[in-house]
């Protein structure tokens, strides 16, 4: 159990870092999510695919640094081992996302469909004003997960 403990609580460990809660989580207005939602599709598909392929250099190529450093090729395979024995395989995320903006990062929430567990959700969170749209944080949560964190 303390093998499946590692990688899920490094990434919880992480997301915090990226979206610490000292302040209130506010509404992010229409056209700021419709901006966010456009980098972060499509990093979502992408890292979604590399895990579910194992590619660590597509799952990590929008990580920022201390991501990189937190999350390397060895956490990554305890990361989708632990994923896929308690939720399976990525298999969809809806097509709306839920975007709020706290302490000063973008953070944004999919509900995922994963082979053995419905809603799995994804949260990534961004910093708010850097162009780069680098991953400063990324979190995975459901009913089969909350047991192993």
């Amino acid at each position: 159990m303390k093998v499946l403990l590692v990688p899920l609580l490094l990434i919880a460990a992480v997301a915090v870092s990226g979206c610490a809660v000292t302040n209130t989580p506010t509404e992010v207005p229409e056209f700021a999510k419709t901006e966010v939602l456009l980098y972060s599709n499509p990093i979502m598909d992408s890292v979604m695919l590399a895990m579910n392929s194992g590619n660590y250099g597509l799952f990590s190529a929008n990580f920022s640094q201390a991501m990189k450093d937190k999350i390397n090729s060895e956490a990554f395979d305890r990361l989708i081992s632990t994923l896929r024995t308690s939720v399976g395989k990525y298999a969809s995320r809806d097509s709306a996302a839920e975007v709020i903006e706290i302490s000063g990062y973008y953070r944004v929430t999919y509900t995922t469909q994963f082979t053995d567990d419905n809603p799995v959700y994804v949260i990534m969170s961004f910093k708010k004003g850097d162009s780069s749209h680098l991953i400063e944080g990324l979190f995975f949560s459901s009913k089969k997960l909350s047991g192993t964190i």
